[in-house]
């Protein structure tokens, strides 16, 4: 036995050592068919706090930064709405982008999976964050992490004896936990809204407990809502609670609410339906539909426009396989150009491939994601060949456009943890930025022939700063604005287009002369929108000075949300993309000539709630301000012994004669006969008088 205790320590050392090691295992030594391919590898750092951990790798630092002080911030927010708290130490590991998040073999050597049902990836008390191009949806991300790791607490335990039972016992449909993490980490929005209408006109979301993925989050969170505006949000938690204990979701419905779970699924589905149907008639008809079949299993997305008005091109994802189509919409006829990807069970990536058109209208340029790196590619149409090249110094494209001589790219890209506006020169295969800020600057397009860029943003004011290298001050808004920027004129100050505090500004395009387009969620719903910018004289010193002003109405009026659109500004031609009974429609119209009809929106329920929310708001502010609080004051402390001399001695006779409960207070004299004395003065029998 002794031999053979040397042995063991040498096994238990080696194991634990393995463990140490393999937190970030690049998998090299995974069993056979269950790696994923690595194209880089990666050299991890953490920032470590009491209650969790941040991880991150190269150009990642700025990201996780603001994931530490976000999630500072919410944890005792959830705290305090679930009424529960984390016992485990949480890490998050931070990727730069999706495609770095997918060579992650982290959950691959158990049977762990990344749960495809929502847009943030747990293993255990790990939680994968990952970059889009927009802070806001990584705060998303870090909410919904936070909210799970408590649902699943609250509901399994926390030791691992309460885990297995109750994983054991309680059985929960996909869109209980994903629709409550969805509920508590993202706020009701318009993309929301639209998809909810469609499940419930279309009668997808009537077999509630078949639904699955996406659609299952979905549903669920629009149930958790409906429960919030019926019963109080406070019987949420309650309710998840009482499903723990009786191990059953029809009767933690009908202990905390005391109606019956089926009959709370026939309220849900009456009340949203009797919302969407009194919308029903105040809409207008979609411009004419492109003659060919779409498919419902497909996403198409990523539509732009020949120059003339003549082509189309456009992109169709079949669960990771996408392929890209030139179509004439004068013959009707489609071509396929392009064709990349493969088919996957995991959360697939919908922003690429990007497609842009040459002025001349003889090229066509895409950029995707391929192995962990961008390329850029260039169509010949005439040659029908294709060229390309690699870009580099970026993590991720989010949006890109000719300039109007066709020799450089104004393009939305992520440099370190942020979005920002660059011009990239063609020839040169260089880059120069415009913005360099934590704020997301989305869609930028040049108007027309000018040297104007108009582009989307949530920064709160029109100030450029040139500030790269700390997130944590981040405040962007919810919503995005228009802006302008004059390139040539090295100015910091942009000309904002639009200040709307509740809707949300998009895709920003030129239309006609003096006229641009994008649009809106003012009414509750995607509408396109015409605005025309113009200028006064605002005052005259050495030169003239201008204010500018836009002018702005809508052209559209429909019950569903415009996805995506695009303009021809020179042949004169519309296409937008629309979901509706669950599956995509593309419509195609023409420019109007001359003065543009005025559509009138009625108010979606969505946005009337939103609205009412912000005049109470604002009702309340008014009141504060008008009868601002009084502050209570607090009687200054003053000390019963005249000096400090006085104060020690009786500390340190408190310490020598622990027998002496209190002293009330010590007898003073008047100043002027007061004598100084300090302890080590006082003789031996003046300390045992006292």
């Amino acid at each position: 036995m002794k031999a053979l205790k040397p042995i063991g320590i040498v096994l238990l050392f080696w194991l634990f050592s393995f463990t140490a090691t393999a937190q970030f295992y690049n998998g090299s030594q995974n069993t056979f068919g269950k790696n994923r391919v690595q194209y880089s590898d990666f050299l991890w750092s953490y920032f470590r706090f009491n209650n969790f951990d941040v991880y991150y790798y190269l150009n990642g630092k700025e990201l996780a930064q603001h994931v530490a002080d976000y999630a500072g911030r919410y944890i005792p927010e959830v705290e305090r709405k679930l009424e529960t708290s984390i016992d485990k130490k949480m890490q998050f590991i931070v990727y730069n982008t999706y495609a770095d998040l997918k060579q992650s073999n982290i959950g691959l050597m158990s049977k762990t999976q990344y749960n495809t049902g929502g847009i943030t990836h747990i293993i255990g008390t790990k939680v994968f964050l990952y970059f889009d191009g927009d802070l806001n949806h990584l705060d998303r991300q870090i909410r919904a992490g936070i909210t799970r790791m408590m649902l699943e607490n609250l509901i399994y335990g926390s030791t691992i004896g309460s885990q297995v039972k109750n994983g054991t016992l309680i059985s929960l449909p996909s869109w209980y936990i994903d629709g409550l993490v969805s509920y508590y980490s993202r706020n009701w929005d318009t993309e929301l809204d639209n998809k909810v209408k469609d499940g419930v006109m279309s009668g997808k979301f009537k077999k509630f407990n078949h639904l699955s993925d996406e659609d299952a989050v979905i549903a669920g969170h629009s149930l958790w809502r409906f429960v919030s505006e019926k019963y109080g949000e406070e019987n949420i938690a309650n309710i998840a609670y009482m499903t723990r204990v009786n191990r059953s979701v029809d009767n933690g419905f009908l202990y905390v609410l005391g109606i019956s779970f089926k009959k709370i699924i026939a309220e849900w589905y009456d009340w949203y339906k009797q919302i969407y149907e009194n919308e029903k008639t105040a809409f207008t008809p979609y411009n004419p539909n492109v003659p060919f079949k779409v498919k419902t299993d497909r996403v198409y997305d990523h539509l732009k426009l020949s120059p003339d008005g003549e082509q189309m091109v456009y992109s169709v994802n079949e669960k990771g396989l996408y392929k890209v189509y030139l179509y004439n919409l004068t013959t009707h006829k489609k071509q396929r150009i392009f064709r990349n990807g493969f088919r996957t069970d995991e959360k697939v990536d919908y922003s690429y491939p990007l497609l842009a058109w040459h002025p001349t209208g003889n090229v066509l340029a895409m950029i995707i994601e391929r192995k962990g790196q961008l390329f850029l590619y260039f169509y010949d149409k005439e040659a029908r060949e294709w060229q390309h090249q690699n870009l580099f110094n970026f993590q991720k494209i989010l949006d890109f456009s000719y300039s109007p001589d066709g020799r450089s790219f104004v393009m939305s890209a992520v440099q370190h943890g942020q979005s920002d506006i660059y011009i990239y020169n063609i020839a040169a295969n260089t880059a120069e930025p415009i913005t360099q800020d934590p704020y997301n600057d989305l869609n930028p397009r040049f108007l027309g022939k000018s040297n104007r860029i108009i582009f989307s943003s949530n920064r709160p004011d029109d100030t450029i700063r040139f500030n790269k290298d700390n997130l944590r001050s981040y405040d962007g808004k919810e919503n995005n604005d228009l802006f302008i920027y004059e390139r040539g004129s090295k100015s910091k100050v942009l000309n904002r287009v639009t200040k709307t505090k509740l809707a949300n500004e998009i895709q920003p395009m030129p239309y006609s002369p003096g006229y641009f387009t994008y649009l809106s969620d003012a009414n509750g719903i995607y509408n396109r929108y015409l605005a025309r910018l113009d200028s006064a004289v605002s005052f005259v010193d050495t030169t003239v000075h201008y204010r500018y002003f836009t002018q702005t109405f809508p052209l559209t009026n429909y019950s569903r949300s415009i996805l995506s659109q695009d303009m021809s500004y020179t042949g004169r031609q519309t296409v937008e993309l629309v979901l509706e009974d669950n599956k995509y429609h593309i419509y195609t119209g023409d420019i109007q000539s001359g003065k543009a009809s005025k559509q009138t929106l009625e108010q979606s329920k969505y946005m009337q709630g939103l609205e009412a929310i912000a005049e109470k708001e604002k009702k309340v502010s008014a009141t504060k301000k008008a009868n601002p609080e009084t502050k209570a004051k607090h009687k200054r402390f003053v000390p019963i012994f005249e000096n400090e001399n006085q104060a020690v001695f009786i500390l340190r006779s408190l310490w020598f004669f622990p027998s002496i409960q209190a002293i009330t207070r010590f007898p003073t004299r008047p100043a002027a006969a007061t004598r100084s004395m300090s302890p080590e003065s006082i003789s031996g029998g003046e300390k045992r008088r006292l």
